[in-house]
């Protein structure tokens, strides 16, 4: 039994009610410190999304708190979850998965072409992104969650942050954190 968190979880619902209803997309950030229950709010939100009768697109990915190349892990992990693909997986498998959608291959690590600008490669991944939680959206409404972004680098919320303003389409990004984030 889900007990203490009736609020918050009405809120959450709230506003995916909200999303569905405009079909615009909405950001939402559960704050909280370690151990107050962030996650399993969280699990309670999205076991509830799984029976709502629109069957929205679930995905999720966690930020890491440290290691090489982890700024945008955690949407690589929903590129993972979407596309079936494994961490045993070479990076042919990953680039076929993505084919013709480069930045979302930036995503998963895979390498710019030589010499391109990191400028251009910022805004390729971001215009990626853009365009496929767009395409999910057409389809049917779309939930993403990433934990622990307390743990991100800017770019990260940034992409976040873009999202949210020009995907046209019912997205629900929900994103955790400790109040250290702020």
């Amino acid at each position: 039994v889900f007990v203490g968190r009736g609020s918050e979880l009405a809120d959450l619902q709230q506003v995916y009610d909200r999303v569905v209803a405009t079909g615009l997309p909405q950001l939402v950030t559960v704050v909280g410190d370690a151990g107050v229950g962030k996650t399993r709010l969280v699990r309670e939100f999205w076991r509830w999304l799984g029976g709502d009768p629109h069957r929205p697109l679930l995905r999720s990915g966690r930020c890491l708190s440290y290691g090489h190349g982890i700024t945008y892990w955690p949407l690589g992990e929903v590129l993972k979850e979407h596309f079936g693909i494994l961490e045993s997986d070479p990076p042919e498998v990953m680039a076929g998965q993505v084919a013709g959608r480069e930045g979302l291959g930036f995503t998963l690590g895979l390498p710019p072409l030589e010499g391109m600008h990191p400028l251009t490669v910022r805004d390729r991944l971001q215009t990626s992104w853009v365009g496929f939680l767009q395409e999910l959206t057409s389809e049917r409404p779309a939930a993403m969650l990433v934990e622990d972004l307390h743990w991100a680098d800017d770019e990260l919320c940034d992409l976040l942050q873009i999202l949210a303003e020009r995907v046209a389409g019912p997205a629900l990004l929900v994103v955790t954190a400790r109040p250290e984030l702020f």
